[in-house]
C-alpha cells in the first residue's frame, strides 16, 4: 500500500496563521528545531507546491538556526521496517519507505 496522492495546495500566508497563545519569543540558547517526516517516501504524494514552498520554508528555519546555534534535529523511518516492529505506522503510512 503506497501513500495516495494528494492534489496541490496554497500554504496559509502569515496573516491566515492563528494568533500565536503566548506573548513570548523562543529562547534560542534554549531552543531545537524538529525536521520531522521529511523523507521522500513521505513528500512522494504531494503534486508541485507545497513540497517546494515547505522545503524552502525549512531551509529557511535550518540557516536561522544554525547561525544562532540553535540545535537541529531529523526524524527518519527506518526502511524496509518488520511489519511487527512497524505496528499501527502501517495501517496509516503503508509498508513505508524502501530504504
Amino acid at each position: 500500500m503506497s501513500l495516495p496522492r494528494i492534489e496541490p495546495y496554497a500554504l496559509p500566508g502569515p496573516a491566515e496563521l492563528p494568533a500565536g497563545r503566548v506573548g513570548w519569543r523562543p529562547d534560542p540558547q534554549r531552543a531545537a528545531l524538529l525536521v520531522h517526516d521529511m523523507q521522500r517516501y513521505f513528500l512522494a504524494p504531494y503534486a508541485g507546491d507545497p513540497v517546494r514552498t515547505l522545503t524552502a520554508h525549512i531551509a529557511a528555519l535550518l540557516a536561522v538556526c544554525r547561525a544562532r546555534g540553535v540545535p537541529v534535529f531529523y526524524t527518519a523511518q527506518p526502511g524496509r521496517q518488520d511489519v511487527r516492529d512497524r505496528g499501527l505506522l502501517t495501517d496509516f503510512w503503508g509498508a513505508g519507505s524502501a530504504r
